[in-house]
């Protein structure tokens, strides 16, 4: 069973975007994968690739804001920058306890508000000027 499954209302009218979310989508569901007892996978290495995922979809959003001029490019910046320094946190916290429930409840919340709010805002800002 998966952790997060991708729903329709998570579509953006931006396929780049939506790809990217969707692949980021499978990166979480494979870390909750790896965090299960009695999974063989290492949690680290796919922790690992999901941060990396992250910062280069963060990039891209950020390119693509600034080639359409988007007036809230600072704001969704922000919102980047503090969604890294909390995850800082919460993946030094799994790594003490080794307990991925908190990390994993934060990351499904913030994909689905992000995606639901400054994505979709984005989204369309971008279906209309570009």
């Amino acid at each position: 069973m998966e952790f997060l499954s991708w729903s329709p209302d998570y579509d953006l009218p931006h396929p780049l975007i939506n790809a990217q979310h969707q692949a980021l989508l499978a990166a979480l569901n494979a870390f909750a994968a790896a965090t299960a007892a009695d999974s063989e996978a290492d949690p680290t290495e796919t922790l690992v690739f999901l941060t990396k995922y992250t910062a280069e979809h963060f990039k891209d959003e950020e390119r693509l804001m600034a080639q359409a001029n988007y007036p809230h490019l600072a704001e969704h910046r922000a919102e980047h920058v503090a969604l890294f320094e909390e995850v800082e946190d919460r993946v030094q916290a799994f790594i003490i306890d080794g307990d991925a429930t908190g990390l994993l409840d934060f990351l499904r919340a913030w994909l689905l508000e992000h995606i639901g709010g400054a994505d979709r805002q984005l989204a369309a800002y971008l279906f209309d000027h570009t």
